[in-house]
């Protein structure tokens, strides 16, 4: 949602300096605002009368002809409204002027109240470092309005983050903070993950990205799964693994998604799905991701009607999850939807109970819920977002009329060549992953320090990849043949190439998410032909500018695959 501490924005009228007053003495900064807002050089003008003028050595001036009283002392207040002469219709005015001034200053306080308030909230301390609302969420709205304005702002963003020392190290966001850019740099770091986690010297918080979560949406685990000590995060991955990347079979096995998946059983979903829809809208994607998703992680088939709903919860998620639980946010974000998460987490454990019976899970009521609440976060924030974010892109480049659309077409997505080549360099140019964060510490525990390895940035490496924000498909280590410089899916903190590995800490599903993205595609295609609405489709760091794609049954060949002029 746009911001209200834009650079034009409340934030910006009242100052750093004034803030942190506010800060500070409250009340007294608050009067202070208010008095200086009421003082002017011409009061009469203003309407604003004092009876007397107190003078530095204790005398008062009494008001002359041309200082008037605001209300005739002589007269009730009422009269002024009963008897519209032309003096009472005078003192009327001052009457309501002074009532606006009053009303103002009113909402100036509360304003101010409330600035006070989300200023005084809006921190957290991880490892003994504080991230206040100055030094961390700031820079973070900074970074929001860079990935909404267009899809280049963010490497200005970070970039402004770096050091003259090493420019593909930033210092931030926030403080104890280094965030890495370069692809070996990202490399390396996940690499050390195993190693570090061997020596317990690494830990995870409640980080998603590049930001910090609150625990407000987490009351048992008090973390998203990304954040679960490695203890916890050994007993949930091996399960994840298992119904993701573990499940994977080949393509003369018969799987229908509740033991195994392989590409023939993803375009049969999604030939079913596209044969009763004739409109499809960015929107329509996650809940149709998330049917597939269900599937494969706990074998439930949800209705569309429980797909939209979890679609709309997801939504409603990933909005709240950076902020504390108070009024304050949950009026500007439309409340949190804790009861409904609680509803998704009884019918997962439910299903984790049917799809693993061995397990003695009445026994160990804390596995349960930890690892319910893991595979939520798998379908509502991780796996479930980024793949809608990801067919998103894809889907804008085919229709959209501007680049890096136009230069791409004629695109067949009937050859698989071009097909694997253009998912992977979207999935290059548009991440929909960014950062993955750690703590670590050298002196036995006494200090941590805050890491951020930047995949997204990784993959805009120049020392890697040629002029890295133009979109080029089959691009060397990103193609149908090779992928070996594919680090989007935190591919190198894998162990041993085990995606069920306890101390694994790569996406769990690298292979089942290109494999539907290509299958959605193809499914996609062989539906049509598809026109757009308005082929104006535009591109930012976090998606496109929406789009209405609907089925021609009177053309012969798909509108996505020709060439515009």
């Amino acid at each position: 949602p746009p911001s209200p501490f834009g650079s034009n924005g409340l934030l910006a009228a009242l100052g750093h300096t004034t803030m942190e007053a506010l800060l500070r003495q409250p009340v007294e900064a608050l009067w202070g605002a208010v008095g200086s807002f009421l003082s002017c050089s011409n009061k009469k003008k203003r309407g604003y009368q004092v009876a007397g003028l107190a003078q530095p050595n204790g005398h008062v001036v009494r008001q002359t002809e041309e200082m008037e009283p605001m209300i005739n002392g002589r007269a009730r207040f009422d009269d002024a409204h009963r008897y519209l002469s032309p003096s009472s219709t005078k003192n009327f005015g001052k009457v309501f002027c002074e009532c606006c001034c009053g009303c103002f200053c009113a909402m100036l306080v509360t304003a101010l109240a409330l600035c006070a308030f989300v200023i005084g909230t809006t921190s957290v301390e991880v490892e003994q470092t504080k991230f206040t609302f100055w030094n961390y969420y700031i820079p973070q709205i900074k970074y929001f309005m860079a990935g909404q304005r267009d899809s280049y702002s963010w490497t200005r963003w970070y970039g402004d983050l770096a050091t003259g020392e090493d420019p593909l190290v930033g210092l931030g966001p926030g403080p104890n903070t280094q965030t890495y850019y370069g692809w070996e740099d990202v490399k390396s770091i996940l690499q050390d993950f195993v190693v570090r986690i061997g020596e317990g010297t690494m830990r995870r918080h409640n980080e998603l990205g590049m930001m910090i979560l609150s625990s407000s949406m987490w009351p048992e685990t008090g973390t998203a799964t990304t954040g679960l000590t490695n203890s916890d995060h050994s007993v949930v991955r091996p399960y994840l693994g298992a119904v993701l990347d573990g499940a994977a079979a080949s393509s003369s096995s018969d799987c229908d998604g509740s033991t195994c998946w392989n590409a023939g059983w993803l375009r049969q979903v999604f030939r079913e799905r596209f044969a009763t829809i004739e409109a499809l809208s960015r929107d329509d994607l996650m809940w149709i991701v998330s049917a597939v998703l269900h599937k494969v992680h706990l074998n439930l088939t949800l209705s569309d009607k429980e797909l939209r709903n979890f679609a709309a919860f997801q939504r409603q998620l990933i909005r709240v999850v950076p902020f504390k639980r108070n009024f304050f946010w949950g009026t500007a974000f439309g409340g949190y939807p804790k009861n409904t998460k609680k509803e998704f987490e009884g019918m997962y454990k439910d299903a984790i109970m049917r799809k693993w019976p061995e397990e003695p899970w009445k026994d160990r009521p804390a596995k349960l819920t930890v690892l319910a609440n893991a595979m939520l976060d798998s379908l509502a924030l991780l796996g479930g977002a980024h793949i809608a974010t990801a067919l998103d892109f894809l889907l804008s480049i085919l229709f959209m009329e501007g680049e890096p659309g136009k230069s791409i077409r004629p695109l067949s997505l009937t050859d698989e060549v071009q097909l694997h080549d253009f998912v992977w360099e979207t999935l290059r140019r548009y991440p929909p992953a960014t950062g993955v964060p750690r703590w670590i510490t050298d002196d036995k525990g006494a200090t941590w320090q805050h890491q951020i390895a930047n995949v997204l940035q990784a993959l805009h490496d120049e020392r890697v990849f040629e002029k890295p924000l133009e979109f080029r498909p089959g691009r060397p280590g990103l193609n149908h043949k090779d992928n070996s410089r594919s680090i989007g899916w935190a591919d190198f903190a894998e162990v041993n190439g085990d995606a069920s590995n306890p101390h694994s800490h790569s996406c769990p599903g690298k292979q089942l998410s290109f494999q539907l993205l290509a299958a959605f595609l193809q499914e996609f295609d062989a539906a049509g032909p598809w026109q757009a609405d308005n082929s104006l489709i535009t591109l930012n760091s976090y998606g496109s500018s929406g789009f209405m794609l609907r089925r021609r049954s009177n053309e012969s060949v798909p509108t996505q695959l020709r060439s515009r002029a």
